[in-house]
């Protein structure tokens, strides 16, 4: 369902059912995180996005790799390179994906410290 959201870029109805899940006690699934930063990277929604990089920290899915890449794609979209920066050397490992985002979103957008 939320995937559905994300595939018309409803952020605000996305973060809802998001929302709700969590009241629920049901554990979003790594794949729905990963489509939750997504969407706040595509529509520019920092704030949600900096609460689901929360979110992340907290239940300890950071240092997989789709989210962390995410991340970075996330606060690169934003314009918040330095900060895409310190999550990039902070991640445990670089795949292919961590290793383009990050020179290929300089290019893209100013560094903003």
């Amino acid at each position: 369902m939320i995937a559905a959201f994300a595939g018309i870029n409803n952020v605000y109805e996305a973060a809802l059912l998001f929302q709700e899940m969590i009241g629920s006690r049901t554990q979003p699934s790594q794949t729905t995180i990963v489509t939750m930063l997504a969407l706040c990277a595509d529509s520019g929604d920092l704030w949600y996005g900096t609460q689901l990089h929360c979110y992340a920290i907290r239940h300890g899915f950071e240092h997989y790799p789709p989210i962390a890449n995410s991340i970075v794609d996330m606060y690169c979209k934003s314009g918040r390179v330095s900060v895409a920066h310190k999550v990039f050397n902070m991640m445990a490992g670089h795949d292919k994906r961590s290793l383009r985002a990050m020179p290929h979103n300089e290019r893209e957008l100013p560094c903003r410290n």
